[in-house]
């Protein structure tokens, strides 16, 4: 296997104390053949710490039959927020809410932010 080459996808929550050390994160954004996904979905399993099925499983699945190939790219860290609680949601909308205040500053907008009282 080429150095570098990505052997599996895993959650948190099922990697291996290796597999913490890796300092990327799949951010979600992944593309199939629609026939090769169509076979492939069918040997995702759930026999995992939470019991679900994670689409990531096919990466692993395509490395062991020697079928495509997975290529990665990277990005900022804000671009691959997960949310998974109302804290992680706050934190995906002020990231959205900077972005959206800065583009419209940028085309000549005024912004200010309201004072709450109480």
């Amino acid at each position: 296997m080429p150095r570098g080459a990505c052997r599996r996808s895993a959650s948190t929550a099922t990697r291996t104390d290796a597999e913490r050390r890796i300092g990327l994160c799949n951010a979600g954004a992944m593309a199939f053949r629609v026939p090769n996904l169509a076979e492939l979905l069918g040997r995702i399993g759930n026999s995992n710490a939470k019991s679900e099925y994670y689409l990531t499983d096919v990466v692993a699945h395509r490395r062991r039959r020697r079928t495509g190939r997975a290529s990665r790219s990277r990005c900022a860290a804000e671009e691959a927020l997960g949310v998974n609680s109302r804290e992680q949601l706050a934190t995906a909308e002020a990231v959205f809410q900077s972005r959206a205040r800065r583009k419209a500053m940028a085309r000549g907008r005024r912004w200010w932010r309201r004072r709450r009282c109480g």
